[in-house]
């Protein structure tokens, strides 16, 4: 299914494909019109007796977003132009998961200019450290001080994306490039983008879990073995 997106559940990759594949897709999914994508949705929604969580949400966005790619593709049309046409030529791409690095100026000065070495001219950084509740005094000047480190290169805003990752792009071919800190838009049909599903299979999913709570979480190496039953 292009254009699922785990960003938010690193930890819960095979839960998600548990739920879509035995829940979601044979009880909601086959046998239905992917251009009644509205209808879809609604009884995937709703339907069941348990209110949708985190993961089952995800998993109704990922087939959504297939439906409107089915769409696009059958019609020979962008998915932009079945929702009511272009409103601007290029997208802002904003760059997030750069700052894997100690959290110290000079550290984070470089490693924002590699990000704009990549074509970006906005991301997304925590300056904050490993905490529970409040931050001292100190604490709230050096998350300041890493914000003034970056600050005169780029626009800073909360936003997530993954397009510009090399694996991204092997799996998903035709994702757009950042050009000047911007996306153009997809000319192919559906979402521009089909899937290499020999990439996919040649990289088998990790079982991420990152404590945001312990020291250096930023550097993103906790990981552990995906259960195989």
């Amino acid at each position: 299914m292009p254009g699922h997106d785990l960003h938010s559940l690193p930890d819960r990759p095979k839960r998600f494909a548990d739920g879509c594949h035995y829940r979601l897709v044979p009880v909601h999914v086959i046998g239905h019109d992917p251009f009644d994508v509205e209808s879809l949705v609604g009884r995937m929604v709703w339907s069941d007796y348990e209110r949708a969580g985190a993961i089952v949400m995800s998993g109704v966005a990922a087939i959504e977003i297939a439906c409107w790619d089915i769409m696009g593709k059958a019609l020979g049309e962008p998915v932009h132009r079945l929702l009511g046409g272009a409103v601007r030529d290029h997208v802002k791409a904003y760059a997030n998961g750069w700052y894997t690095v100690e959290r110290t100026r000079q550290d984070f000065h470089a490693a924002a200019r590699k990000v704009i070495e990549c074509g970006y001219r906005a991301l997304k950084l925590d300056p904050f450290p490993a905490m529970l509740g409040d931050l001292d005094r100190e604490a709230r000047l050096h998350a300041i001080s890493l914000v003034e480190a970056v600050r005169d290169y780029f626009k800073i805003l909360e936003h997530f994306n993954e397009f510009d990752d090399a694996g991204i792009k092997a799996c998903a071919p035709g994702n757009p490039e950042v050009v000047d800190g911007y996306f153009a838009l997809p000319t192919g049909t559906g979402l521009g983008v089909t899937v290499d599903n020999g990439v996919i299979r040649a990289h088998p999913p990790r079982q991420i879990h990152f404590d945001l709570f312990a020291e250096d979480w930023q550097l993103r190496r906790a990981e552990r073995s995906v259960a195989t039953d």
